[in-house]
């Protein structure tokens, strides 16, 4: 790949979520991830009974939903949550305040085209699939996968109570390298965003496919976060990938006891002609440009600059712990090139 120079371009952050009722649970779920206890002692003992309680009030037949608006063409919708599923704290979580994973939201602001189609696959509860669908003369397509049971009964609610049935369609599956069976369980038991595909029974079975089978309308973007079964989801969409090129972001997780797990995607799709780059926000003090990646953004204004940062797959584990990778096909470089430009 030739020398280019670094890609930035300043725009309005947009985060169209808000919540408007905040249910017991949901606050019970804040006071265990964050304990406003002064000692460590204090913070291991009262986030295990905060658990056990949260986990006691999980079970119970009857929990208070929450409530929350998205705003589409400047008017709020309105749309109940499940407080059962704990990733709707990308909405109600004070760290989240700025939006949830701003950068990648803010990158896929500038990258997709009001036509386009958008695949979201492990969509969770349809965070991503809603902020595309939410986006102000957004015309296109969005195809949201998810496997597990649960959430997919909350993605599905999301999408009708927003009435955005037309733009969005919800799938009821995995995306594997193989149409086949597994099962899917949460990791630790109690968090949705750590649901995780499995040949050992573990959980509940659920259905695999790949992207190629499916004969939907190609990508422009694909967002993946399948929580380490990129690789295989990858490897199922190589005629997407040789075909379309689309362009992708995706999760990354440093495993240093099996580095080949988390370099697995990048030779893949080394292969298919793409290159990296780490999506960040430039910020300035005394003079001097910095990088800020995310969960560090808390400070940013409303309008910010944002830059990608290449990535060479040897350096992958100089970086942060956990990042979202965006991915381009070199054949189309020019033309990010030209959305980063303004042209």
């Amino acid at each position: 790949m030739k020398a280019m120079n670094l890609l930035t371009k300043r725009l309005k952050r947009r985060n169209p979520f808000a919540v408007t009722k905040l249910p017991p649970l949901c606050e019970l779920y804040l006071k265990m991830i964050a304990p406003p206890y002064r000692t460590a002692w204090e913070r291991r003992v009262s986030r295990r009974i905060d658990q056990f309680r949260f986990r006691l009030l999980m079970r119970a037949r009857d929990v208070e939903p929450g409530e929350m608006t998205v705003i589409f063409d400047g008017q709020p919708r309105r749309a109940a949550f499940n407080p059962r599923n704990t990733q709707f704290h990308s909405v109600y979580s004070p760290e989240y305040r700025n939006g949830y994973e701003p950068e990648t939201m803010s990158l896929l602001d500038v990258i997709l085209k009001d036509r386009d189609v958008f695949y979201d696959v492990g969509s969770n509860w349809g965070h991503y699939s809603v902020f595309v669908a939410s986006r102000p003369g957004f015309a296109g397509r969005i195809h949201a996968f998810e496997a597990h049971p649960d959430t997919f009964r909350d993605l599905e609610k999301m999408v009708r109570s927003l009435q955005i049935e037309r733009i969005v369609e919800c799938h009821h599956f995995g995306v594997s390298d193989s149409d086949s069976a597994a099962s899917i369980a949460f990791s630790d038991g109690l968090h949705s965003g750590l649901a995780t595909i499995n040949q050992l029974g573990h959980g509940v079975p659920i259905a695999l496919k790949t992207l190629d089978s499916l004969g939907l309308e190609p990508p422009a973007v694909i967002k993946l976060d399948v929580e380490g079964h990129e690789a295989a989801a990858l490897r199922g969409a190589t005629k997407i990938f040789r075909e379309h090129a689309p362009m992708l972001v995706f999760e990354s997780w440093c495993n240093f006891k099996h580095p080949h797990e988390t370099l697995e995607p990048f030779p893949l799709l080394e292969s298919l002609g793409y290159v990296f780059f780490q999506p960040v926000f430039l910020q300035s003090t005394g003079g001097v440009r910095y990088a800020l990646a995310s969960g560090h953004d808390s400070g940013l204004d409303s309008e910010v600059e944002i830059a990608l940062v290449p990535i060479a797959t040897a350096q992958r584990f100089l970086f942060a712990e956990y990042l979202n990778v965006f991915a381009c096909p070199e054949s189309r470089i020019g033309e990010l090139e030209a959305i980063f430009a303004g042209t």
